[in-house]
């Protein structure tokens, strides 16, 4: 859980409202424009399989897609949860203490109750992580991150049931917030790696092929990309394992150390040799 659960925030930043408005988009995903490359994907969408008008199958609405943050704090709460999201990571066992005083003065926050099932989650207590993360959906049934937390722990074991509850039939974010035309990236990710992963698991590789899409597009490193990459392109997956641009910097090297162990040095050998004995008779035979 700790891989699928400390991606799903990143670092808050400053931001005024003004700079909110003009937020880079980097991606837009519609019927026309879906980043898939499967054929038949594409044509499922182009001959409407899936209707937004019907429960329970895949629609793909159209919403801006940012980098930049979309909720802004009073400056003493922002603070806080920029200073927070980095003290769970890397001194969590000073940050639970911190964060319940902080959900006592702030309890409308719900990043506080999130980074303290994090926080939990890295000390290994992972009875006191899941029991935050429950109370952060009971708290926030609405916040988006509550949910996808709740989905991949119920998707950890395999209960699909409790899953559909809280997805309640909506695949696709605009759905599920129809009154908001932007989402940050990180929402994105999290939420097409939880339903990605239902799909799978439900056995509609199809349909989970389309959040593979998206998700390759906007973050082909992610643990929710590799995880979906893994099961449905293993050979992908195995591929760029393997040849990752680390993992050929190690191969490059240990080649030049085979080189000069199996090949430079013999000839080194030989080049002493030749130099000390055949080469000396060679001289003497040619007078020099």
């Amino acid at each position: 859980m700790s891989k699928q659960r400390h991606t799903k925030h990143a670092k808050p930043k400053k931001h005024s409202a003004a700079n909110q408005r003009k937020a880079p988009v980097i991606e837009l995903l519609d019927h026309d424009g879906f980043p898939i490359q499967d054929g038949d994907v594409i044509e499922l969408l182009n001959h409407g399989e899936f209707p937004h008008a019907s429960p329970n199958v895949v629609t793909i609405a159209q919403y801006a897609i940012t980098d930049e943050p979309l909720l802004e704090w009073p400056a003493p709460i922002q603070k806080q949860v920029e200073k927070m999201y980095d003290q769970m990571h890397e001194d969590p066992a000073s940050a639970i203490p911190e964060l319940e005083r902080l959900i006592q003065k702030y309890p409308h926050v719900p990043q506080f109750y999130n980074y303290l099932g994090v926080a939990y989650e890295n000390l290994g207590e992972h009875e006191q992580s899941i029991f935050w993360l429950y109370e952060c959906y009971r708290c926030y049934p609405d916040y988006l991150f509550a949910k996808t937390n709740l989905i991949h722990h119920y998707l950890s074991q395999k209960n699909l049931g409790e899953a559909e509850k809280i997805l309640d039939g909506k695949f696709d974010l605009k759905q599920l917030y129809p009154h908001r035309d932007v989402f940050h990236f990180t929402e994105v990710v999290c939420f097409c790696g939880a339903v990605g992963k239902y799909f799978w698991l439900k056995g509609n590789w199809r349909r989970a092929e389309l959040y593979y899409g998206i998700l390759k597009k906007l973050d082909p490193d992610n643990y929710h990309t590799r995880w979906l990459q893994c099961r449905l392109h293993p050979f992908a997956y195995l591929f760029t394992s393997l040849f990752s641009w680390h993992i050929v910097d190690i191969i490059l090297a240990a080649l030049v150390y085979l080189f000069a162990i199996f090949i430079g040095l013999p000839l080194l050998i030989l080049d002493i040799i030749w130099r000390n004995t055949v080469g000396r008779l060679v001289n003497k035979m040619l007078g020099n």
